[in-house]
C-alpha cells in the first residue's frame, strides 16, 4: 500500500506538469509564476522514482538540492504575486535564507543533520506563513464582495504551501523523538510524508483546475 502510494503521488506530480502547461496555454492561466515550481515538482518526482528509488542512489544531497530550489522557486512565485512594497521582504528574507542554507553546509555533520535540515525547512515555512499573510491581506483589503476568495487559483496554491511545509515541521518534531525512542518504528514518519505530499498535489489539481474555470 505504502509503496503504491508513493508511486501515485509521484505520477500525479509528473502528469501535473503537462496539464498545467496546456491550461496555461489554452486558458490564459492567471498564475503563470507557479510555472518553474511546476517544472521542479515534476522533476522530483522522476528523481524519486528513477534516483531515489530504483537505484538507491542516498537522498542525502539530494534533500538540500531541493530544498534550495524549492525554497527559490517559492519566493519567485509570492514576489510576482504579491505588492511591490513587499518585495523587498521577500528579498531580504531570500538573503537570509541563502545565507543559513550555505552557512550551515559548512559545520554539517552526520551527528547535526537532522537538526540543520529541520532548522532550514523551519525558516522555509515561517517565510511562506509571512508571504501567505502579505498576500491574503493584501486580497481582502481590495476584496470584492462578489467574488469569493475560493474563486482565486493562487489562493489554492498558497494553502498547499503552507499545509505541506507545516507538515514538514511536524515530521521533523516526530524525528527528534523517534530517536529518543528506539522502539518507536520510523515507518509512521513515512506515512505522514506520503499523506503531507498526496494532499499538496490534490491541492494543486484543484489550482490548476480553478486557473481553466477562472478563464
Amino acid at each position: 500500500m505504502i509503496y503504491f502510494l508513493f508511486y501515485l503521488i509521484n505520477v500525479l506530480a509528473i502528469v501535473q506538469l503537462p496539464l498545467f502547461l496546456w491550461i496555461k496555454k489554452s486558458k490564459n492561466f492567471p498564475v503563470k509564476a507557479i510555472t518553474p515550481y511546476m517544472y521542479l515538482v515534476s522533476f522530483g518526482a522522476v528523481y524519486d522514482i528513477c534516483c531515489t528509488h530504483l537505484l538507491r542512489i542516498s537522498s542525502s544531497i539530494w534533500f538540500y538540492v531541493y530544498l534550495l530550489l524549492e525554497y527559490s522557486v517559492i519566493a519567485y512565485f509570492f514576489y510576482f504575486i504579491l505588492e511591490k512594497k513587499h518585495q523587498k521582504t521577500i528579498k531580504v528574507t531570500s538573503v537570509i535564507f541563502l545565507f543559513l542554507f550555505f552557512g550551515f553546509l559548512f559545520i554539517i555533520t552526520n551527528e547535526n543533520k537532522f537538526q540543520i535540515e529541520s532548522y532550514l525547512s523551519l525558516y522555509e515555512t515561517v517565510a511562506v506563513w509571512i508571504f501567505s499573510y502579505l498576500w491574503i491581506s493584501n486580497l481582502f483589503h481590495d476584496f470584492e464582495r462578489e467574488k469569493s476568495i475560493l474563486n482565486y487559483p493562487t489562493f489554492y496554491f498558497i494553502i498547499g504551501f503552507v499545509v505541506y511545509l507545516s507538515g514538514t515541521i511536524i515530521l521533523f518534531l516526530l524525528i527528534q523523538f523517534i530517536e529518543s525512542k528506539p522502539g518507536v518504528s520510523i515507518t509512521i514518519l513515512w506515512n505522514l510524508n506520503l499523506f503531507f505530499l498526496l494532499v499538496i498535489r490534490l491541492i494543486n489539481y484543484k489550482a490548476i483546475w480553478m486557473g481553466r474555470i477562472k478563464n
